[in-house]
């Protein structure tokens, strides 16, 4: 009926390259490279920096939970410029923990300063008590 479209002849000197009927060539796996090749740390470094430092940045009203996470999201994130792949990441880090060191030290020193101001208004206060105290007895 339909006549089939010739097969090419395979010589001995020509390899066949897995071509199947020799009319379709294989089909290269795209996902093959990117899925073999596993992470290098120091994009681990720059992903891992990236998060503490917004983290550090969400945890920045609380002092004594916010400085380790921003101190190591800083470390990891200058570990992490390294990184070919994630550099933007890393500088982020470095950026967002930087942040929150400064915010940090910055609200320890003014609740600092809040609390001594207190404690003198505090002195104010027992004065105001005891003149109202003398008045009324």
């Amino acid at each position: 009926m339909y006549a089939s479209a010739p097969i090419p002849p395979v010589y001995n000197n020509q390899p066949n390259m897995n071509m199947g009927n020799g009319n379709i060539p294989p089909v290269p796996n795209m996902y093959t490279n990117s899925q073999s090749q596993p992470n290098k740390p120091a994009d681990t470094m720059a992903l891992v920096g990236m998060i503490l430092g917004i983290v550090s940045l969400c945890l920045c009203c609380f002092n004594l939970i916010d400085l380790p996470f921003a101190i190591a999201g800083l470390v990891l994130g200058i570990l992490g410029v390294k990184s070919t792949k994630r550099k933007g990441m890393a500088i982020a880090g470095i950026v967002c923990s930087a942040i929150a060191v400064l915010l940090c030290i910055s609200l320890f020193i003014n609740g600092m300063e809040l609390s001594s101001s207190l404690s003198n208004d505090m002195d104010d206060l027992e004065d105001i008590l005891r003149v109202y105290e003398d008045l009324y007895d």
